[in-house]
């Protein structure tokens, strides 16, 4: 196997707390799980496709997608034990490849309720792995200081090297000029350190940072239409501050 054989993971489980079956909700017509599937489909590096639901329905949806003949898609029923509030994204990781792919060398974590990635990201965020003599295990999205708390923020040096710090809640944002929270738009990290670490952040983890307009991380009704809100204003293409001004009199 080679050392650059990508594997993509889609994780979606059918049921959720924010939203009853939130991971077949539809912007523009299609169902969020269908905007990773593509997207992996898409990519120009991404070797396999692994769909792990616990759902048949969703599973359904997903195979009426017309595939490229060079990647290799797998759909993978979930055992209900592994489809729990508390089950962690490594578990359902190592029970996808254990069962399709242990010798997988790069894995890509996509889930549903990011459907703004762009394939460019994406597959510059793979490529900081696959390139000579790359210094990084792993690379997560990354979204400029949010306003909003977050338990989790990160810094990045010059080199976009992640550095974890203590939240400094008084201090003002304005002068946080290098705080970042992960997007979810996505994760990858080398199997090896992945297994490690059991987690896709390590010592060694590059912070790909995104723009605004394409972070969503969808929990609730509110965050699904401000989703559907950027896809109706282009934000594939443009985001126009004055076009959410004029749809909102």
């Amino acid at each position: 196997m080679s050392k650059n054989y990508v594997v993509c993971i889609i994780p979606a489980r059918q049921n959720s707390k924010g939203i009853d079956n939130k991971n077949i909700q539809k912007i523009k017509g299609k169902e969020l799980i269908k905007f990773p599937f593509e997207l992996a489909i898409k990519s120009k590096y991404i070797n396999e496709i692994i769909f792990t639901s616990d759902s048949k329905k969703y599973i359904s949806i997903l195979k009426k997608i017309n595939k490229k003949k060079n990647k290799r898609v797998h759909f993978l029923l979930r055992p209900k034990k592994i489809a729990t509030d508390s089950s962690t994204s490594y578990s359902v990781i190592d029970h996808a490849l254990k069962k399709i792919k242990p010798d997988a060398s790069i894995i890509v974590l996509l889930e549903p309720t990011s459907p703004l990635t762009t394939r460019k990201d994406l597959d510059k965020g793979i490529k900081k792995l696959l390139i000579k003599n790359s210094k990084f295990d792993s690379v997560i999205s990354l979204v400029s200081n949010p306003k909003f708390n977050s338990s989790y923020k990160v810094e990045i040096n010059k080199k976009n090297k992640i550095i974890n710090f203590d939240n400094k809640i008084n201090q003002r944002r304005q002068k946080m000029k290098n705080e970042y929270v992960p997007s979810g738009n996505f994760y990858i990290s080398r199997k090896n350190s992945l297994d490690r670490n059991k987690n896709f952040t390590s010592n060694k983890t590059y912070g790909y940072v995104i723009l605004k307009k394409y972070y969503t991380d969808i929990d609730d009704y509110l965050d699904l239409e401000y989703a559907k809100l950027l896809s109706k204003l282009g934000s594939y293409n443009i985001f126009n501050e004055e076009k959410i001004i004029n749809y909102w009199k």
